[in-house]
């Protein structure tokens, strides 16, 4: 069976089996990677997907800068950075629309996604002003009069007043205080708390509330669909293929980097309109939030141990991440993405799908996750993608959608 590796611009690791290799010399993702390079496509489109590039740009500054010394947890870790991507690309999606004259929208944007970072990384005001300057001087530079430029980058920063104060709540969300239980089939930490377990303290978009979609709890560990899981599990790792094995290195990035890229390239190709464009980025990152946050409570209520953790032996392929097992992250919100910006740019829904397949199904050949974490959290990723085209469509005026498949 093909198997297509996603073509967002990755620098995958050499090709060759890793099986038998030891965990200490299993290939790590590019810690880099998460920031496209400067002479990306990204860097030469509208100001939607540049302020994109700035904002993963200021993430990175931001790890690199805690890294190495304890610090305290944000909204915008990990995949809650697609929290922070919402943010910016709402404010855009409103300076866009609030600029009134041609040309001007360019530089509301730019503006709008300034003031939301300005917000959020206080200091980085230098490295915002001189991205401001660049916006400023090639909009001269295609012939904008001053006063434009200025009128578009008030309706800008008026446009980003509300999400500048959403972004000042998101920084007092406080870290997460609880323990992890203990017991047999409980999930044990490799270092710390759990990861992104901050998650629990935002609060959604389009959700009642974080356990709405909560998924029914998984096989007990001394039950038969367990071992048989756990079997599958085994089988996958001893039997991956060299391809598969590429796949795993391809999807252990952070999966909103991942989303946000792939979002990219659709703009592109689809040569959406900015304001379309923000609007894209805006529902697709604020339902990747949503499902964060869901599949974090149900992670942080059953505590299901990482199947190495119950199988010393498994040859992973991947670092083992630093959280519980039920459901898989990667397969909730490659299932939201895909029915999210497929359901926005329906010529890409075919392309998504095949994705978020690969991408879920990686962590069944990596080793770091049970089928039935796959299938929950598939399950789980549509459930919040409905919840958020149900906003979108009474948005739009086109009725009820269903994306539960």
């Amino acid at each position: 069976m093909r198997r297509s590796l996603v073509a967002v611009g990755l620098a995958l690791a050499a090709a060759g089996s890793v099986t038998g290799v030891a965990r200490a010399q299993v290939p790590s993702p590019n810690p880099g990677a998460d920031s496209l390079a400067p002479d990306s496509a990204f860097r030469r489109a509208g100001p939607v997907l540049r302020w994109n590039v700035v904002t993963r740009e200021l993430v990175g500054r931001d790890l690199a800068a805690r890294q190495g010394r304890r610090a305290r947890a944000t909204f915008y870790d990990g995949n809650n950075n697609t929290r922070l991507y919402a943010l910016v690309s709402g404010a855009q999606y409103d300076a866009l629309r609030a600029a009134t004259r041609d040309g001007e929208g360019d530089m509301a944007a730019a503006a709008a996604a300034a003031a939301v970072l300005g917000t959020v990384f206080p200091r980085e005001a230098a490295y915002l002003a001189r991205q401001l300057a660049g916006e400023r001087k090639r909009l001269g530079g295609r012939g904008l009069p001053p006063a434009s430029i200025r009128a578009g980058e008030q309706a800008g920063q008026a446009a980003a007043r509300r999400w500048r104060a959403d972004a000042t709540r998101e920084l007092r969300v406080p870290p997460w205080r609880g323990t992890a239980p203990s017991g047999p089939g409980r999930w044990h930490s490799e270092g710390g708390p759990p990861s992104l377990a901050i998650s629990l303290g935002l609060r959604p978009w389009f959700l009642v509330s974080r356990d709405q979609f909560r998924p029914p709890p998984p096989p007990a560990p001394d039950s038969p669909d367990f071992a048989a899981a756990l079997a599958a599990v085994r089988t996958a790792t001893q039997q991956r293929t060299r391809a598969e094995t590429r796949a795993t290195w391809t999807w252990a990035r952070n999966a909103a980097t991942l989303w946000n890229e792939i979002a990219g390239q659709v703009v592109l190709r689809n040569r959406l309109p900015e304001a379309e464009a923000a609007r894209a980025l805006m529902y697709l990152n604020m339902a990747l939030s949503d499902a964060t946050i869901a599949c974090w409570d149900a992670k942080l209520t059953y505590w299901l141990a990482r199947p190495s953790q119950v199988d010393p032996n498994l040859d992973l392929s991947v670092p083992l991440p630093n959280f519980p097992a039920y459901p898989s992250a990667h397969a909730t919100l490659f299932a939201a993405g895909a029915a999210v910006l497929g359901h926005l740019v329906p010529a890409e829904q075919t392309t998504l799908d095949s994705l978020a397949r690969e991408a879920t199904m990686s962590r069944l050949w990596a080793g770091v996750h049970y089928p039935f974490d796959n299938e929950a959290g598939a399950r789980l990723g549509r459930q919040v993608a409905e919840a958020a085209l149900t906003v979108l469509d009474a948005e739009d005026g086109s009725g009820p959608r269903t994306v539960t498949r």
